[in-house]
């Protein structure tokens, strides 16, 4: 499925809370795939660890992605392989962070696991979480 088949206008009717538990929705169900698709000690402990995380705080997800992550929405929009294969500033950038966010898109080292099919629903997913989290911040200019 390519992102430009998904309908947005649901997206587009929601409130900033809706939309945070649609974002989170979406990360847990990426995160469910991914700890399926490849064996990976960090994306294991986020799945099981992220319903617990925002619970404490719903946004804890959301605001970093949309400060770490959503700067490079167009080369996920563009599904910009040589992005996540050859850009090292993105991978070292990551590296010594442990936040959530940093740690569920360790961008190069999960890319690589990851076989043609799986890279496509990597992509849709990022576009997605990239969608919610544009549409979270035009309302609530985190």
């Amino acid at each position: 499925m390519d992102f430009k088949d998904l309908d947005t206008s649901e997206i587009d009717a929601m409130d900033h809370i809706k939309l945070i538990t649609e974002f989170n929705s979406q990360l847990f169900d990426l995160l469910k795939q991914l700890n399926l698709m490849i064996k990976d000690d960090d994306i294991k402990y986020y799945y099981n660890a992220f319903n617990d995380v925002i619970k404490i705080n719903n946004k804890l997800v959301i605001v970093p992605f949309i400060q770490n992550v959503l700067i490079y929405s167009e080369e996920i929009k563009a599904k910009d392989v040589n992005f996540f294969l050859k850009d090292n500033d993105v991978a070292d950038k990551y590296k010594s962070d442990k936040s959530v966010t940093s740690q569920i898109f360790k961008f190069k080292d999960l890319f690589l696991k990851l076989s043609e099919p799986q890279r496509e629903l990597f992509f849709f997913y990022l576009n997605l979480l990239c969608y919610i989290s544009a549409r979270y911040f035009t309302l609530t200019d985190v």
